[in-house]
C-alpha cells in the first residue's frame, strides 16, 4: 500500500463521530476509510460511479453527484468537518473564493476543513510549461489547474478561518511524485452581541421554542408544558419588551443564534443557545455582557434565576447557589438559584 493511502489517519481525531462532507470523492478510496469512523458522510464528486451510488443505502453514507464550483445543495451548518483532498485547485481565483464562502455556510462555527491542494512546486503534474489563464492557474493539456503558493492559501482563508497549520508534502499517490500543501482550517464565524427590541420578537421565539421542546418539556407535565410554550410565543416575547425586560442577542452572519433576557435588572429570565452553537462560550459571553449592563444600571450585585433542571449545573459553574430543592410550579419543574457578587 502506498503511504499516501493512509494520509487520513493523522486527522482521525478531528472527524471521528462527526458529520462529514467529502468534496471530490473520486473512486471512494478515502470515503471508505471515513465511513468507518464518522457519524455520517456525504461524499461528492462531479460524477459518481453507479456502484458507489448504490452504496448510499447505507444509513450513514451518501454518494452524490455535486458540482462544487456552484452553490452547494446543503443546509446552513449541516456539517462538522469538510474533507477536500485535491479537489479545490481547478478553478479561477474568484470561483475558488466562492467555493470557500459556500464551505463557510455549510460548516458549523468551530468546524474544521481538512484540505490538500496542488503546490507551486508540483512540476510533474503541470506547475511549469503550460499556458497561464491567470496568475497561478494554468491550462494543463485541456484541464485548468491552480498551483498554490503558501501565501495564496493564507489569502483565501480570511478572518473567519483560523489556519492551524500549512505543511508542504511530497506524496506517492500517483505514478510520479506529487507536491502538495496540506492544511487544516477551523471555521470561526464572528459572533456579535447586540441589544434586542420588539422587532426581534418573532426570531427570538423561533429560536427558543424548539429548544424548550427538546430540553425543558420532558421535565414538565402536559399542563405545565402548555403554559410554558404559551409563554414563548412571539406575542409573549413582544409583551416582555413592553414590560421592560432587557434582551440581548448573539448573531452570526445576521442570524440570531442565542438570546438572554433579564427581568427587573436582576432576574435571569431567558437564556437559550441554538444547538449548532452550544459549547462555544456564547452563553457565557451573553451572561457576562448582560450582567455588566445590569450592574451599570444600578444592580446591587445580586442575581436570581429559576433554572431548568438541565441548566442547574451550568449556573452552579457560574457561581449561583440553589435556594431550595426542585420545585413544581403548575407542572413546570425548576430550581430557584441566586448569585451574590
Amino acid at each position: 500500500m502506498k503511504s499516501d493511502h493512509r494520509w487520513l489517519e493523522q486527522w482521525q481525531g478531528i472527524f471521528k463521530g462527526k458529520r462529514v462532507l467529502e468534496l471530490g470523492c473520486g473512486d471512494g478510496r478515502d470515503s471508505r476509510i471515513l465511513a468507518e469512523h464518522v457519524a455520517s458522510l456525504v461524499a461528492c464528486d462531479l460524477k459518481v460511479d453507479s456502484a458507489l451510488a448504490a452504496k448510499s443505502v447505507d444509513s450513514h453514507v451518501q454518494y452524490l453527484a455535486v458540482d462544487h464550483s456552484k452553490p452547494l445543495p446543503f443546509k446552513d451548518n449541516e456539517f462538522d468537518v469538510v474533507i477536500a483532498s485535491l479537489s479545490l485547485h481547478y478553478f479561477s481565483w474568484i470561483n475558488t473564493r466562492e467555493i470557500i464562502n459556500e464551505l463557510s455556510r455549510v460548516i458549523v462555527s468551530g468546524g474544521q476543513l481538512i484540505c490538500r491542494v496542488n503546490s507551486h512546486l508540483d512540476v510533474n503534474y503541470g506547475a511549469q510549461g503550460h499556458p497561464e489563464l491567470e496568475p497561478g492557474w494554468y491550462d494543463v493539456k485541456g484541464v485548468s489547474k491552480r498551483f498554490f503558493q503558501k501565501t495564496d492559501i493564507q489569502q483565501l482563508f480570511d478572518q473567519s478561518w483560523h489556519m492551524n497549520n500549512i505543511v508542504h508534502k511530497s506524496i506517492d499517490r500517483y505514478p510520479e511524485t506529487k507536491n502538495i500543501w496540506e492544511f487544516m482550517a477551523s471555521h470561526q464565524q464572528k459572533v456579535q452581541l447586540r441589544k434586542a427590541s420588539h422587532v426581534d420578537a418573532v426570531e427570538i421565539s423561533r429560536l427558543i421554542e424548539p429548544l424548550v421542546i427538546k430540553y425543558i418539556l420532558p421535565t414538565c407535565t402536559q399542563e405545565g408544558g402548555g403554559l410554558l410554550m404559551a409563554s414563548m410565543t412571539a406575542h409573549s416575547i413582544d409583551k416582555y419588551f413592553t414590560l421592560g425586560y432587557e434582551y440581548t442577542v448573539a448573531e452570526v452572519a445576521g442570524k440570531i443564534v442565542a438570546v438572554i433576557g433579564i427581568k427587573e435588572n436582576s432576574h435571569l429570565y431567558h437564556l437559550f443557545v441554538d444547538d449548532d452553537y452550544q459549547g462555544k462560550g456564547i452563553a457565557k459571553s451573553l451572561w457576562g455582557y448582560a450582567k455588566e449592563q445590569c450592574l451599570c444600571r444600578g444592580n446591587n450585585g445580586v442575581f436570581t434565576v429559576n433554572a431548568a433542571l438541565t441548566a442547574v449545573d451550568l449556573y452552579h459553574h457560574w457561581g449561583f447557589v440553589s435556594l431550595s430543592d426542585v420545585r413544581n410550579r403548575s407542572g413546570v419543574k425548576d430550581v430557584p438559584m441566586q448569585l451574590t457578587l
